[in-house]
């Protein structure tokens, strides 16, 4: 099992580490596209207010540059998938390394119809998440 892998199977079972009454729907949602561009998003979950969540996490540098892409993505295929609007949608980017990500997802929160929230995840020397900040 892979590092994003493991950190997803932790946070799944542990998502108030990221916010307090969220709750997990599925995890590896795959969400196939006529055209090609599928993909599948790391947790989907549902918050306190009913809001669908997306959440993705990115685990180095390298892969924190594709996060951006990923998250609009996933909220266009979701939205056509199950014709949610953007008012019951929320988004959460979750990672370890934020260098590459930190002005690219300032620009982005401020351009996007849809809430994204960005939180730096904290392992410890096993790679277990304990504190997303």
């Amino acid at each position: 099992m892979n590092k994003e892998a493991k950190i997803r199977d932790y946070l799944v079972k542990n998502l108030h580490l990221i916010e307090e009454g969220l709750q997990a729907i599925k995890t590896e949602f795959k969400l196939p596209n006529i055209f090609g561009s599928d993909g599948s998003i790391d947790i989907i979950a549902k918050d306190k207010f009913d809001l669908l969540v997306i959440i993705e996490i990115k685990t180095s540098n390298s892969s924190a540059k594709n996060a951006l892409h990923q998250l609009n993505k996933y909220v266009g295929l979701i939205r056509q998938k199950l014709e949610i609007p953007y008012k019951n949608l929320r988004t959460i980017i979750i990672s370890t390394d934020w260098h590459e990500l930190i002005l690219p997802f300032s620009e982005f929160v401020r351009t996007v119809d849809y809430p994204v929230d960005g939180y730096t995840l904290f392992l410890n020397s096993e790679d277990t998440p304990y504190k997303a900040d």
